[in-house]
């Protein structure tokens, strides 16, 4: 057994080399893009944004296992068990448990990964960067509030704190069973990830955006975030409180993120044509 001073002193070693290490190469990216002419650089230099935060994302167990905050998962099982008059909606949904449905809440819950990525680089890539950058300022807001969201109140899933009052499993495909294994381990890796659900919060956020500016791309995904919105209840990830805390989440980023990026853009000095990756304007003729 690792005493809990050596272990703590070295989660804070790995904690502080995992955030060390990327700042450095985000650095150079940066910088490397500020003095290029290669568009290459450029592009990864709008796109670093949403992988930072990703990255992020990924290293937050080690931000909640040193803060050790009290688990705050009560408070929204008592707020499901509320707003249901003493039904309590995650175990409730057990009564739907089937291998095909649950094959199909698996697939809903997976393609939130594919949201952000396919609608940004549409956008980009038809040269829209005024709503690109909206879009991609939006994920971000939404990720970092909802960070703040599994600081300030801890939780683990449904599946953790409820797992006595589940009497029938959740049974599917292989490959589903698979997919739904590792997000399990994820949650217990980053375990305290429930309030509010990211995965609704920027799911929302995705489609907004495709709303305002890719309508065919929205009505091809509705039906896909709605039924990922399910899934997260259904899949025993997160309370119904999570999913309610995350639509004034999407709503506020949506509303912000154009008005910030205006303000920023208002009050920031011109930068010189050959920065922008443009050709100056020619002379006028004699």
């Amino acid at each position: 057994m690792v005493p809990y001073s050596g272990f703590v002193l070295r989660l804070h070693y790995l904690t502080s080399t995992s955030y060390f290490v990327p700042a450095l190469l985000i650095g150079m990216v940066v910088w490397l893009a500020q003095r290029s002419t290669q568009k290459a650089w450029r592009v990864v230099r709008d796109f670093l944004p949403f992988v930072v935060t990703v990255w992020m994302y990924e290293n937050m167990h080690d931000v909640t296992a040193i803060l050790h905050m009290r688990d705050k998962h009560q408070w929204l099982i008592a707020a499901d068990e509320w707003l249901f008059c003493g039904v309590n909606p995650v175990v409730w949904t057990q009564r739907w448990v089937h291998p095909q449905l649950t094959n199909w809440m698996v697939a809903a819950y997976s393609t939130y990964y594919f949201y952000p990525p396919v609608l940004t680089m549409i956008l980009y890539r038809r040269g829209q960067m005024r709503e690109f950058r909206d879009a991609i300022l939006a994920i971000v807001l939404t990720f970092y509030i909802g960070f703040i969201g599994y600081v300030a109140v801890p939780a683990l899933a449904p599946w953790i704190t409820m797992r006595e009052r589940f009497s029938v499993d959740l049974q599917a495909s292989p490959l589903a069973n698979e997919a739904y294994n590792l997000y399990t381990i994820s949650h217990l890796e980053v375990a305290r990830d429930c309030f509010p659900s990211l995965h609704t919060a920027i799911s929302l956020v995705a489609l907004a955006f495709a709303w305002r500016y890719w309508r065919v791309f929205f009505w091809v995904v509705l039906p896909c975030v709605l039924a990922l919105m399910v899934s997260t209840i259904y899949l025993r990830l997160h309370y119904v409180a999570d999913v309610l805390a995350a639509m004034p989440l999407a709503i506020f980023s949506v509303w912000a993120a154009p008005r910030l990026n205006r303000w920023w853009i208002c009050s920031a000095p011109p930068a010189p044509a050959s920065r922008l990756g443009q050709e100056p304007p020619a002379a006028p003729a004699a």
